[in-house]
């Protein structure tokens, strides 16, 4: 049965940090809010870090228009293979800033004809007994300017993935791809639709002198990262397999394992 990749994932219902500060913000619930994530949306500069332990790809936007990137975190949805029931992120993993940031988020806004920034919380990932982001006369504690930082280094790593991604678009050197995952023996064969790679013929087409201003403003690292990536495609399947495993009674019963999975 044909899988269709899911649009990347998105905050819930936001809204300005201003309106909730009378709750001085605590945030402390882990990552239980990415446990239903199977894609996690990929700034560039993250592009070598994930790769060590994700499929970095491409997808599309709801409306199709614009390309995005992502990390592979399972094969179908509401499954991160990387999160525990604890909301404890897999140990010795790279995780992505867009987990790092949450609940918190940068908005560009227009007031009086000029754009801004504006910070949003998705208040469901609030924890009165979390940790305090501003204290009880309502001034930032040292944790929050420091999320703030973070928030700010994040959105200009969007801004430069933005035109990254325009670029690959721009040059036709994106491709569709299939991945088929063959549980067990005789099992049935799961085709996950949706993904993009770059096609290395394309890539090797592009004029030189690009090419080679590609390689100076860091952009062709990040295309042989994601190329690199795709590798643990195979590692995801083993995860889902322990995980299959380990959810099974009695304890002796071994679930059926992912024998293949092959990008076409």
């Amino acid at each position: 049965m044909p899988t269709p990749w899911p649009s990347p994932p998105g905050y819930g219902e936001l809204c300005p940090l201003d309106r909730v500060l009378h709750r001085l913000l605590g945030v402390g619930k882990g990552f239980r809010f990415a446990a239903p994530l199977n894609v996690i949306s990929l700034s560039l500069p993250e592009f070598p870090a994930a790769c060590r332990d994700y499929p970095v790809v491409f997808a599309r936007s709801g409306d199709g228009k614009r390309l995005v990137s992502v990390a592979v975190t399972g094969l179908s949805g509401g499954e991160n293979l990387f999160v525990d029931s604890d909301g404890v992120w897999r140990e010795g993993c790279y995780i992505p800033a867009y987990a790092r940031c949450y609940p918190f988020t940068l908005v560009e806004v227009t007031r009086a004809g000029e754009a801004e920034n504006l910070v949003c919380v998705d208040e469901d990932g609030l924890d009165p007994h979390g940790e305090r982001m501003f204290d009880n006369d309502g001034d930032p504690t040292p944790s929050w300017e420091r999320m703030h930082r973070f928030l700010e280094e994040s959105r200009a790593a969007s801004r430069r993935t933005l035109a990254f991604l325009q670029a690959l678009d721009e040059r036709n050197i994106i491709a569709p791809f299939e991945l088929r995952a063959a549980h067990g023996q005789g099992g049935e064969e799961q085709v996950i639709r949706g993904l993009y790679r770059v096609d290395e013929k394309r890539l090797a087409g592009l004029p030189e002198a690009l090419l080679k201003s590609w390689v100076a403003n860091g952009w062709l690292k990040r295309i042989h990262a994601h190329m690199i990536s795709l590798d643990n495609f195979a590692q995801l399947a083993r995860l889902r397999a322990a995980r299959a495993e380990s959810e099974t009674e009695p304890a002796n019963r071994r679930a059926p394992r992912a024998r293949r999975m092959t990008p076409r």
